[in-house]
Order: C-alpha cells, then sequence, then structure tokens
C-alpha cells in the first residue's frame, strides 16, 4: 500500500525527497542506500584514476597508503549503518576494491594469451586489505564492543546485553533442601 503522507512544519508542507545528506550519508526513502552507494562508487573510481597516475611514480607500500586515505575512507564512513544494503549494490564497491588492489600489485593487466585476470583473494591477503563485507564485519563488531563497554552515547547502552548476564542462574536451596533456579539481573 502506498501513503500520500503530508508533513507541515510552520504551516508550511514538507517536501517528500527520494533521497536526503544528512552527515555525509545518503539516505533514501526505500533505506536500500542506493544513492549512497553510487555516490560512494564514484569517489572511489575518481581515487583509483588518480592512483593509476600515481602507479608509475610509487612503490606498492605508498600506494596502499593512498588506497587507506582516498579510498578506504569513503567505504568505512558510516558502513554500520549502509553496509548492510543488498549484495548487488555492495559488489559495485567491491569491484573497485579489486580493481584497485590488482593495480597497485600491476596485476592489472589482461594476459596476452585471453583469458581471466588473476584472483584478487590473494592480492587482499598480500596487501592486508579488508574487503568491504569484512570492513563492515568488523565496524559492526567495534560499536557492539563499544556498547558493552559503555564507551558510546547513552542511547546505545542497553542495545547489547552481555550473554553471561541474560543466562546467569543462582540456585537458592529452599526449605527441603530442593535447588530452585532464580534469575538475577
Amino acid at each position: 500500500m502506498n501513503y500520500n503522507v503530508t508533513l507541515k512544519m510552520n504551516k508550511k508542507a514538507i517536501m517528500q525527497k527520494e533521497y536526503i545528506k544528512y552527515l555525509g550519508i545518503l539516505v533514501d526513502s526505500q533505506l536500500n542506500w542506493k544513492h549512497h552507494i553510487l555516490s560512494a562508487s564514484k569517489k572511489i573510481s575518481r581515487s583509483i584514476g588518480i592512483m593509476y597516475r600515481l602507479r608509475e611514480f610509487m612503490n606498492a607500500k605508498m600506494l596502499k597508503n593512498i588506497y587507506y586515505s582516498l579510498i578506504y575512507s569513503h567505504i568505512v564512513y558510516g558502513i554500520q549503518v549502509w553496509g548492510s544494503a543488498c549484495i548487488t549494490e555492495l559488489n559495485k564497491i567491491l569491484i573497485l576494491q579489486k580493481k584497485a588492489v590488482r593495480m597497485m600489485t600491476c596485476n592489472d593487466r589482461y594476459p596476452e594469451v585471453p583469458g581471466p585476470l588473476p584472483a584478487s583473494d590473494p592480492i587482499f591477503k598480500k596487501l592486508e586489505i579488508l574487503k568491504i563485507e569484512d570492513v563492515f564485519k568488523l565496524q559492526v563488531t567495534k560499536f557492539i564492543y563499544a556498547c558493552l563497554l559503555h564507551n558510546t552515547p547513552s542511547i546505545f547502552l542497553d542495545w547489547f546485553v552481555l550473554n553471561n548476564t541474560v543466562h546467569m542462574l543462582l540456585y537458592q536451596v529452599d526449605i527441603r533442601g530442593k535447588h530452585a533456579p532464580k534469575e538475577i539481573f
């Protein structure tokens, strides 16, 4: 069902937009993150072009530093929010990541005999660079850990509870000497 809702502020209707930019993240009306991923992909693609021009003057270590400043920064920013987008959208960034790591190691040229490019997994491991899905898992894990340590704003303090806190049982001895479980919170 489609409902048309008109929101008013100071007696003026607020126009509905397909997406808005909030703190550098493009939030769309369907929460599928297509606009944000498209925007990030364009920035990453431009950065790869810059790295191609610099490649002949730099070694792999320097290119890796440039990767982290020009590409990884766009991947990691707000990934806890948009990193759960559908795999089809995230693959756009993964393809660009593969292009970047192949470029850094000069494995971006097709062989003389027609065939595929070299596999990117060993290159990611060699350069010690995480793929986008691994960056997402790492950042979400770090967020949960910070919440459990109460190192986040107070709004997040009760989002996660340690498993042993939920399942801790204390056995009391009743009058007959039987053990009865009592939950502690």
